[in-house]
């Protein structure tokens, strides 16, 4: 099954599971991300994007936090350009509805973690050459909460989408080798506070067994549930309502992240 295909599930947020797909090596899924980018603007879809296609709501922090995770490092300049250009808006404001199109000082925070390992200064000059210099206070003010703010988050989100973010968050965090400490209390909170059970909780904390078991079981279910007359998929879970009907009745892209998953952590 094509990339668009298992996408078309969460069209609306396909960018978002696009880039988790790409963490894990899916470099149809990593095409298909890139596809959504044109000249630093973040779409929800290549359709989109090939259109230029501005409507409500047309992007969000979801969808930047995908192509945070899964993008290249020209894609993520080309990112940094834009939003220095357009006030830290994803799309331009008349499109909005809420605040979803401003990716705020937290935001500026990740994207200064995105840079990479390069020193300070050639970050700063970095940052400066491509347009967004006068959101330097704003990246360094956000790089500092960045830990405690994913503890909060894990501690205070409530709905299973919220919960994806979180676990994203802690993909990108890993990707870039930073916040050990509060990676270990997120993941104290995520098993032991919110008493999560599901395959993207068992890859993040290495769980080899649980990967795998659950991945025969969601492999199994996926089959039921095309064989099954009286409902649909109902998705990834966590990132879609309701949490129970997504564990049995699982997607494609769910998946296809699980055996992704499963192949990395056998290695």
């Amino acid at each position: 099954m094509s990339i668009k295909e298992v996408l078309k599930s969460v069209e609306h947020d396909s960018t978002l599971y696009a880039g988790m797909l790409a963490y894990l090596g899916d470099t149809e899924a990593e095409d298909y991300l890139h596809s959504c980018v044109t000249k630093g603007k973040i779409y929800r879809t290549p359709e989109a994007a090939e259109r230029d296609a501005n409507y409500t709501n047309c992007s969000s922090r979801d969808m930047f936090m995908g192509v945070l995770l899964g993008a290249n490092f020209g894609t993520i300049l080309s990112v940094i350009n834009y939003l220095g250009q357009n006030k830290g808006r994803l799309f331009p404001d008349v499109f909005a509805t809420d605040n979803r199109n401003k990716v705020g000082v937290i935001g500026w925070g990740q994207l200064w973690v995105a840079l990479g390992v390069l020193p300070f200064f050639d970050k700063l000059s970095l940052v400066k050459e491509i347009g967004a210099i006068k959101y330097i206070g704003h990246m360094l003010l956000g790089r500092l909460l960045l830990g405690l703010v994913l503890v909060i988050e894990a501690l205070t989100v409530y709905k299973p989408y919220q919960i994806n973010l979180v676990y994203c968050a802690l993909m990108f965090y890993r990707k870039h080798g930073v916040f050990g400490f509060w990676d270990k209390l997120t993941m104290k909170v995520l098993y032991n506070v919110r008493l999560k059970d599901d395959g993207v909780m068992y890859y993040l904390l290495g769980n080899k067994h649980k990967v795998l078991t659950t991945m025969r079981n969601v492999e199994h279910n996926c089959e039921q549930t095309k064989l099954n007359v009286h409902g649909p998929a109902f998705g990834w879970p966590p990132g879609c309502e309701p949490y129970y009907f997504a564990h049995i009745y699982p997607s494609e892209l769910y998946v296809r992240w699980m055996k992704l998953a499963s192949k990395q952590i056998n290695k």
